[in-house]
């Protein structure tokens, strides 16, 4: 007698189980993209997208948080040992130098003057545009944090090989269902900017080299 609800409910869970593990994360890779295995890549320093600029007063504040989550990715390529990264330290300073025609301007030329110095086989930008710090403590807040970033993974020729996105404002269980495998994984409390950050720069990180084994 109690077959068709238990079977129901059954279904409802895993419909829910299915739905906590989406992420907060867009991946894509153009058809026509140049397949290569990739050991080697170059970050450049992250840009500031406009909506965070128009948002931001101080833009010194806003180039900061653009190196906090430069950082951030970088540190997630840790976990990678076998992917040797040139930091965006030495990139910013390939770039800045130039050559006799002035500062490397688009990903050719910037792929090209990599390639030369650091025998790079692939470039990685990235554009911050949304960086809302917390208002209020783990257990209770005003504003929970929001953080959205953009990553795009070009060959030293300039080509787009893959690209994504993390676009993620924290919501609560209650809002969000889809939210409960990573509010577990939080423990259920609201976390900071900082927090969120390193959250999206290792999905995304692991996404690429997960896609990046194809290309083998």
């Amino acid at each position: 007698m109690f077959l068709v609800p238990v079977t129901r409910v059954a279904i409802l869970v895993l419909a829910i189980a299915a739905v906590a593990c989406a992420t907060p994360i867009q991946v894509h890779q153009p058809p026509d993209a140049p397949v290569r295995a990739v050991g080697k890549i170059a970050v450049v320093p992250f840009s500031l997208g406009q909506p965070l600029t128009t948002r931001t007063r101080a833009i010194n504040h806003a180039e900061s948080i653009a190196g906090r989550v430069t950082s951030q990715v970088l540190s997630a390529f840790s976990a990678y040992p076998e992917i040797t990264v040139i930091p965006p330290g030495d990139v910013d300073r390939v770039i800045s130098a130039g050559g006799p025609m002035g500062a490397p301007t688009s990903p050719k030329n910037i792929g090209r003057a990599l390639w030369e110095i650091f025998g790079t086989e692939a470039v990685l930008y990235g554009t911050v545009r949304r960086y809302d710090a917390r208002q209020g403590g783990d257990r209770g807040v005003r504003k929970p944090a929001g953080v959205w970033f953009d990553v795009e993974l070009r060959s030293m020729e300039g080509q787009l090989m893959w690209s994504a996105s993390y676009d993620e404002i924290q919501r609560s269980v209650a809002e969000d269902m889809g939210s409960f495998s990573r509010a577990a994984s939080r423990g259920f409390r609201w976390i900071s900017a900082e927090e969120l950050t390193r959250y999206g720069a290792q999905e995304v990180v692991d996404a690429l080299i997960r896609d990046s084994e194809s290309w083998k």
